[in-house]
């Protein structure tokens, strides 16, 4: 993905892809398909990782922006005027 807003956004073709092949690829080979859902958890996990973080920097930025709220609310004429 290319930007937060196109992995915020994405739809689950991707799982469902990746189900597919492995339904096929069991028939053929069961380490193929243990290794694909190894690679599958692991991306899943980054993309958890990826999660965590974004939502831990909104709550940061909405954090100091209620301290910036609370301290020009808090400002009078006469500080303002010092």
């Amino acid at each position: 993905m290319s930007t937060i807003k196109e992995y915020l956004t994405s739809d689950h073709r991707k799982c469902d892809e990746l189900f597919a092949i492995m339904e096929h690829g069991v028939s053929e080979s069961l380490t193929d398909a243990k290794d694909m859902v190894k690679e599958f958890i692991s991306q899943t996990e980054r993309k958890r990782r990826f999660n965590q973080k974004l939502f831990k920097i909104a709550h940061l930025i909405l954090n100091e922006d209620n301290k910036i709220d609370d301290f020009l609310g808090s400002l009078t004429l006469k500080d303002i005027m010092q």
